[in-house]
């Protein structure tokens, strides 16, 4: 880099880390403003679509498995990445938090659940989310069988008869 270039590259850098206060603040500010265009484009497809348990599950699984897909092949990094200071760490539980109640509301219609045992299945249901959406971004398998996985993923736990 050229000095001037060198002189402006600090000077966004300053002023970056001025408004966020570190490279994870950023990096938390961006994932978020991603994530909540994601969740307001799932809200909407459920509000259009969702008229049954099945398209909730099918909508609901496609809105995770895009909205990893749409990150691009860096997501396994930047995942990894929010994990690697207590302040990413923080930020990861939030997110979790806010994907499990995102997934008790959409399918409140649908399934009564008492607290702790939905608590419970929406974490199952999520985990079940993040690993699908990680073999489908690493190439395992396609945007498809990941999708049609989660749903009957979520459909079985959902409607099983002899839930705990």
């Amino acid at each position: 880099m050229t000095g001037s270039h060198s002189s402006i590259a600090d000077d966004l850098n300053a002023e970056l880390f001025e408004h966020f206060g570190t490279r994870a603040g950023l990096l938390i500010a961006l994932y978020r403003d991603y994530d909540e265009r994601q969740t307001l484009a799932m809200r909407a497809a459920l509000e259009t679509n969702g008229r049954t348990l099945e398209d909730v599950a099918g909508i609901v699984s496609a809105a995770y498995i895009d909205c990893v897909l749409t990150a691009g092949p860096e997501f396994g990094a930047i995942f990894a990445a929010r994990s690697a200071t207590e302040e990413m760490e923080d930020f990861r539980q939030s997110l979790r938090d806010s994907y499990v109640a995102e997934y008790r509301e959409a399918f409140a219609r649908f399934v009564k659940l008492p607290r702790q045992e939905g608590q419970v299945l929406m974490e199952g249901i999520l985990g079940a989310s993040e690993a699908l959406a990680q073999a489908a971004a690493s190439g395992r398998t396609s945007r498809e069988q990941a999708i049609a996985a989660l749903s009957r993923i979520m459909l079985g736990a959902l409607s099983a008869p002899d839930r705990p």
